[in-house]
C-alpha cells in the first residue's frame, strides 16, 4: 500500500490504519498534536467509530481507475491494437472518427486497473 497522502484523503480517497486494509475510513481533520482524526466506516451500519492515529500509521488504499479504448485492426496487416485511453465511452467513440486511416474499427473496450 502507498504511504498516507493528506491531500488525497481530504479529497475523499480511501485510506486505512496500517494492518487493517479491510476497514475503510473517512478523513475528518487533525488533533492539536498533529494526529489525523478519521472515522472507521462500518460495512453493516454505514458510520462507525471516530478515532485518530499519526499519519505515519496510515496507508492509502488502492483505487480503481476505469478508462475506455478503441480497438482497431489494420486493413493491410492482420494486426490488432488498442488506441489511446479515454475517460468515457462516448469520448472514445468520438475519437474513432478522426483516426480510421487504413484501420478497421472493432469497438470500444473498458480497461480497469488499481493505482
Amino acid at each position: 500500500m502507498k504511504p498516507f497522502d493528506l491531500e488525497a484523503a481530504k479529497r475523499g480517497e480511501p485510506f486505512c490504519y496500517d494492518g487493517q486494509p479491510g476497514i475503510k475510513t473517512l478523513f475528518i481533520g487533525f488533533r492539536a498534536n498533529g494526529s489525523v482524526v478519521y472515522e472507521e466506516l462500518s460495512a453493516d451500519f454505514g458510520r462507525g467509530e471516530i478515532t485518530w492515529a499519526p499519519a505515519e500509521a496510515l496507508r492509502m488504499l488502492p483505487r480503481k481507475v476505469v478508462r475506455w479504448a478503441n480497438v482497431y485492426r489494420h486493413t493491410r496487416q492482420s494486426r490488432e491494437w488498442v488506441g489511446g485511453l479515454h475517460k468515457s465511452e462516448a469520448e472514445a467513440q468520438a475519437s474513432r472518427a478522426r483516426t480510421l486511416c487504413n484501420r478497421e474499427w472493432l469497438g470500444v473496450t473498458r480497461v480497469e486497473w488499481e493505482e
